[in-house]
């Protein structure tokens, strides 16, 4: 038993012996005497097995713990898609428009207003002094410092325009012979991709345009007698996204992509889309679009998105009593800025500013004026 003593006392290390060691050694020596219980002491593979089911448990408490502190990580990295936040421009139906008896917005005397997107701080960028036929288009800026948009000029032709985010430092940037619409600046806020046409006898092209000097270099003519229209730029600068139509509804519009040096021309979207008004997504791998934006096929118009080398297409809207057009990304790629059509109603007045997910849910107003009409939203970068 001294052995047992000593082992004892080696793994209780730095305890106090205690006092009635002597009992216990008396009792182990003489196991006969009556009411005495010999000691038993745990053979070595019981001891083993303690230790075994010891460390099993201790492995298991670990990986419980490794598992909840992981879930616990993961929730607190499972941070929530952002809210609708910044400022943009949109185009409100100016206080003078007519009675609505143009068809689907067409002939409304638009004017250019900046705000949150919550509805605060409403600034009107332009009036009917300046722009009596209204404004059209308006694009921020890369740097969220101008707004450029199209009207018509003095001299009776559509031209591009820019003007500082408080309404100041109104400038035309086009002027001459031809007409110049749907303005979308390039990544370095230099230049601008347009619509034009260079006079009635040319076909509709797209065209870029020097932003200091108002130089024009077109980079695509229209083949079919229709239109090159709406273009969108590449966050990289390198492309050009845009609607081709071949002349008339029974060729509808199909999305194109081009190089800035005119090369590389490819065909995105089916002609049956009627692919419209596209708008290239902050990280460069989506494009929205539009379908059916005509006067008279407004009502079917609807959101789709495709990826940029053309796989994925996939239609994002589908209510029944209102069409979706003029689709625009929010700067961090959560959100999509669109006009709303709300039927049945008097058409140019029945038009508001909506935002909603990416894939389609979480679809919120952002302007709510049945008596007033607002679209083409730009979210400010």
């Amino acid at each position: 038993m001294i052995d047992l003593k000593r082992e004892l006392e080696q793994e209780l290390d730095g305890l106090t012996r205690p006092d009635l060691w002597a009992e216990v050694e008396s009792r182990a020596a003489a196991p006969e005497r009556v009411g005495m219980a010999l000691i038993q002491v745990p053979s070595a593979r019981r001891r083993d097995r303690v230790v075994a089911v010891a460390i099993a448990l201790v492995l298991v408490a670990a990986v419980i713990a490794f598992w909840a502190t992981g879930a616990l990580r993961r929730d607190r990295d499972r941070v929530p898609a952002t809210e609708p936040t910044g400022r943009i421009v949109f185009l409100q139906e100016a206080p003078e428009a007519g009675s609505g008896d143009a068809s689907a917005g067409s002939s409304v005397e638009y004017q250019l207003f900046a705000m949150n997107v919550d509805g605060t701080e409403v600034l009107p960028l332009t009036d009917p002094s300046a722009f009596p036929a209204g404004v059209e288009a308006p694009e921020w800026s890369p740097d969220g410092s101008r707004i450029a948009f199209d009207s018509e000029a003095d001299d009776g032709h559509l031209h591009i325009f820019v003007v500082n985010a408080d309404g100041t430092g109104l400038t035309q940037i086009t002027s001459g012979d031809g007409d110049e619409i749907a303005p979308n600046w390039s990544p370095d806020g230099t230049r601008l991709a347009v619509e034009t046409q260079r006079s009635s006898s040319e076909p509709t092209g797209i065209a870029i345009v020097d932003v200091d000097t108002g130089d024009i270099r077109m980079i695509t003519e229209n083949p079919f007698g229709g239109d090159d229209a709406e273009p969108t730029w590449s966050p990289n600068g390198g492309r050009i996204a845009f609607a081709r139509s071949r002349g008339g509804q029974q060729f509808p519009s199909a999305l194109f992509i081009v190089n800035v040096d005119a090369s590389g021309l490819q065909r995105l979207t089916p002609r049956g889309v009627s692919a419209y008004r596209p708008n290239w997504s902050p990280d460069g791998t989506r494009i929205i679009f539009n379908s059916n934006d005509t006067s008279d096929r407004l009502q079917m118009a609807e959101i789709y998105v495709v990826a940029s080398d053309g796989n994925g297409l996939r239609q994002l809207t589908h209510k029944e009593n209102a069409s979706a057009f003029r689709p625009t990304w929010s700067p961090d790629g959560e959100w999509i800025l669109f006009t709303r059509f709300a039927f049945p109603g008097q058409l140019t007045r029945s038009f508001d500013i909506y935002v909603m997910r990416p894939d389609s849910t979480d679809v919120r107003p952002v302007t709510s004026t049945p008596d007033v009409a607002e679209n083409a939203g730009d979210w400010r970068p």
